[in-house]
């Protein structure tokens, strides 16, 4: 019974420190999500701006790597933070946000190929775009910011859950060694026993064979 209560409590504690240490990796996951998100909308924002400036088409490369990777990008945060209903909130409006830099800066490049470079700049300056990006910058280093105190609570508790099962550990560890000890000393003991009894059969036996003498035939 007490090496079974012992694998139980042993399980029990792996079970929570293999779930904490999965919670501190998806934090830190979606902390790396948001870090990639704002390296693509300035990525996105780089290509427009080089293009505006040289009408040139392979400066676009890395706006259109961004439309290809911000989507993507956007529903992995979504996914991640779908079990926290305060990050759920801070989703809808990081993607309200990117989509209208987005719309922005596609107006700014359709301008310039149409209308030339003041018509894109007309844009460009009506500080719409920095608007929308500062706002995704915000919201970003809020919903970062989150996890970030999220990731130290996890850790506390993971530290808290391995310090408990080193304790239940050598608490196991020391009660099996007693438990060992005293079987150990009551075998000893019954062993005494039964030889002291196995002597004191054998006197007797023979004794009472010394008392009865020969028998007569």
């Amino acid at each position: 019974v007490f090496f079974l209560i012992s694998g139980a409590v042993a399980y029990f504690n792996l079970q929570a420190l293999r779930d904490g240490n999965q919670k501190i990796v998806h934090s830190h996951g979606v902390i790396v999500a948001l870090d990639v998100l704002l390296s693509d909308a300035q990525d996105a924002e780089t290509g427009q701006r080089g293009f505006l400036l040289t009408n040139d088409e392979k400066y676009l490369a890395p706006y259109h790597a961004a439309l290809q990777s911000i989507p993507v990008r956007l529903a992995e945060i979504e996914q991640l933070t779908s079990d926290n209903p305060a990050q759920k909130a801070k989703v809808t409006a990081l993607k309200r946000h990117v989509g209208a830099k987005l719309g922005e800066l596609k107006e700014a490049i359709d301008l310039r190929r149409t209308q030339g470079l003041d018509a894109a700049l007309a844009v460009v300056n009506s500080d719409r775009g920095k608007v929308e990006m500062d706002a995704i910058r915000a919201e970003l280093a809020a919903m970062s910011r989150e996890e970030g105190e999220l990731r130290s609570r996890r850790i506390a508790e993971m530290s808290d859950v391995q310090k408990t099962a080193l304790a239940t550990s050598f608490l196991a560890g020391l009660l099996g060694i007693l438990l060992t000890v005293t079987m150990g000393f009551l075998i000893r003991r019954a062993t005494l026993a039964r030889r002291r009894e196995e002597w004191l059969q054998s006197g007797q036996v023979g004794l009472s064979s010394a008392m009865q003498g020969d028998q007569h035939i």
